[in-house]
């Protein structure tokens, strides 16, 4: 489990963070690891589970729906943008 050396052990107890990208591998252990902190985590993803929103943060409107709908339930204290993606290309040398 990640440690937050420096940190008082209160500084983020109660506190809401957004992590983005929240069901991918690091995703899931930094919202292991705010959790583990005392945070109020909520995910952000493109896949959609019962423990985190779905969001396509390539879209405007859906993000900006959803940061309203965060917004609404009062204050952000952090974001983590761990949201990514890749595409896999066949590269063809001559």
């Amino acid at each position: 489990m990640a440690h937050f050396s420096g940190f008082s052990s209160d500084l983020l107890l109660g506190k809401r963070v957004v992590i983005t990208g929240c069901e991918g591998g690091i995703g899931r252990a930094l919202v292991a690891a705010f959790n583990a902190a005392g945070a109020m985590v909520t995910g952000l993803d493109m896949k959609a589970s019962a423990t985190m929103i779905s969001c396509d943060l390539a879209q405007p409107d859906d993000l900006r729906s959803k940061a309203y709908l965060l917004l609404q339930q009062g204050p952000i204290a952090a974001l983590v943008n761990c949201a990514g993606s890749f595409r896999r290309v066949r590269i063809d040398h001559p």
